[in-house]
């Protein structure tokens, strides 16, 4: 090798040989690797099936009449009893509409279970999926509208407006006893 070869060496390549380090070859298989690589991702993504998520046998979404009552319910817990830190329990509207019953509570759902009535008491059920957290036992949104359509019905108030709910959260703040004459079919829930 010369001097002149020697301080070139490896910066440029001799006479009729590419340039880089793969050669024809190389080029060749990184060609056909990365058409492999695109076909079988073409293929996948042809015999991909399609997850279908079947929607869940719950209640209607929650209309606005509904959430009038969710947000009423809440507003008056917090007004006379304060803010809870981690959501709502069948307890704290029976603390302040003792006109509710254990039934109406009955199949609500929480966040992490669902509430249900045993011998006439109202009991949580546990069902979480994931990791279990403070606030499982508080009533979730399709919760509030189960027992929403539940209170609705069991006051034969087929399609309620704000001002049905009105007269019934008034019924439930402060329900009449059977010294005032009150119905005792509304006040009493068959089991």
């Amino acid at each position: 090798m010369s001097g002149d070869e020697i301080t070139n060496f490896g910066t440029q390549p001799p006479h009729g040989e590419e340039k880089s380090g793969f050669g024809k070859v190389g080029k060749w298989i990184g060609t056909l690797v990365v058409l492999i690589a695109l076909g079988g991702g073409w293929y996948w993504l042809q015999n991909t099936e399609q997850i279908v998520i079947p929607e869940d046998p719950k209640p209607q979404e929650e209309n606005e009449v509904a959430a009038y009552f969710t947000q009423t319910l809440q507003d008056t817990f917090v007004e006379e009893v304060g803010q809870p830190i981690e959501g709502f329990e069948p307890q704290m509207f029976l603390q302040v509409y003792p006109g509710l019953l254990p039934g109406d509570f009955n199949g609500v759902e929480a966040l992490q279970g669902v509430y249900q009535v045993q011998n006439g008491e109202i009991v949580f059920i546990e069902i979480a999926d994931g990791p279990i957290h403070s606030a499982g036992r508080a009533i979730s949104r399709i919760g509030m509208t189960v027992l929403f359509e539940q209170v609705m019905t069991r006051f034969d108030v087929a399609e309620p407006t704000q001002e049905d709910v009105d007269i019934v959260l008034q019924f439930l703040r402060e329900p009449p006893t059977l010294e005032e004459g009150g119905e005792i079919e509304k006040i009493i829930e068959p089991i």
